[in-house]
């Protein structure tokens, strides 16, 4: 069981049997999120990026770009802790533009996030170990019915793409131009984009759904012993 496809490239050198499970969707989470309090999305562009904040992850990228795209009622709002929030907490001094909440509860982000606009992640693709990893942010961005904008990291498999908007060029400069694109987005198209990402998420990879993958992996490998054995 295996979280990408390059993981099996890497070390199934005898061609065993293998799944990827890249990850799973706790089927709760569509509860939690049902148990938000509704409110109405007003008529700002809220951007929300939340996990890690190190310098690796693109979080410098993210603000130069999002502040460079000069939206009109934007704001970017962060969550999460790391070698960044210096720098983060810079960036909300100097504009209004830029909010920093910290580290809270999941069920505030999942709010937060219910009720935005767009849901970032600006991971650069560069790096090696985006070959084997895929992550669980996205999945949970996803699930809550928030279009999504994301590199298109290695280990994201390709059932992926049509939910989700992409940054194509991870620059400051390239972000800008892809909130920009999302921002000049129909509504409609907006809505629907979020809700076919729901949709995937939690039909696709939910517990059960991967859980009957693994189950019958299980199964090929018991038979494939048996008629070894026989």
């Amino acid at each position: 069981m295996l979280f990408t496809e390059s993981v099996n490239k890497l070390i199934n050198k005898v061609n065993c049997p293998y799944i990827v499970i890249e990850g799973i969707s706790d089927s709760s989470i569509s509860m939690e999120l049902q148990t938000c309090e509704k409110i109405q999305k007003n008529t700002e562009f809220r951007c929300i990026y939340a996990g890690r904040l190190d310098s690796v992850f693109g979080i410098k990228s993210l603000i130069e770009g999002f502040l460079e795209a000069n939206i009109p009622l934007s704001k970017l709002v962060i969550y999460g802790h790391g070698d960044m929030v210096p720098y983060v907490r810079n960036k909300c001094a100097e504009s209004s533009k830029i909010i920093y909440n910290g580290v809270v509860e999941n069920r505030e982000v999942l709010c937060d996030e219910l009720n935005s606009t767009l849901l970032i992640n600006p991971r650069p693709t560069i790096y090696e170990y985006t070959k084997y990893s895929f992550p669980s942010k996205n999945i949970e961005y996803m699930s809550t019915g928030t279009p999504v904008l994301t590199t298109k990291l290695q280990g994201m498999p390709s059932s992926y793409y049509d939910h989700v908007y992409f940054i194509e060029d991870e620059s400051a400069k390239g972000i800008s131009e892809s909130l920009l694109k999302v921002y000049n987005e129909p509504s409609e198209n907006l809505f629907e984009k979020g809700r076919s990402a729901k949709q995937f998420i939690l039909q696709e990879t939910n517990e059960n759904k991967q859980g009957e993958k693994l189950y019958k992996l299980i199964i090929q490998m018991l038979n494939r012993g048996s008629n070894n054995e026989n």
